[in-house]
């Protein structure tokens, strides 16, 4: 497997993780009236999964692709905690 093959794994699994974490946050599933929230340990799990993705570029010696992971990661994060909805954007649209 190439490291560009392990840098696309690696953004495919942070995502995943990153927008999970988001979807199933308990105080935005509370302002949603909705159920499922992850319990605190399986949110932990998952943070740490998505972590562990990118430090796997680290540790290969691949700190070019680390930065772009880490730059992707970021920025995912950011537009995963924009994106879904909250309790403020519900209170708007009434």
């Amino acid at each position: 497997m190439t490291i560009a093959t392990e840098l696309l794994l690696a953004l495919v699994l942070s995502t995943a993780c990153l927008v999970l974490i988001g979807a199933m946050d308990p105080k935005r599933r509370k302002s949603r009236r909705g159920a499922g929230n992850l319990h605190s340990l399986a949110r932990a799990f998952m943070a740490a999964v998505s972590l562990v993705a990118g430090l796997w570029l680290w540790a290969s010696g691949a700190y070019a692709y680390f930065l772009i992971w880490i730059g992707y990661y970021l920025t995912v994060g950011w537009v995963v905690a924009l994106c879904l909805p909250t309790a403020d954007s519900e209170r708007h649209r009434r």
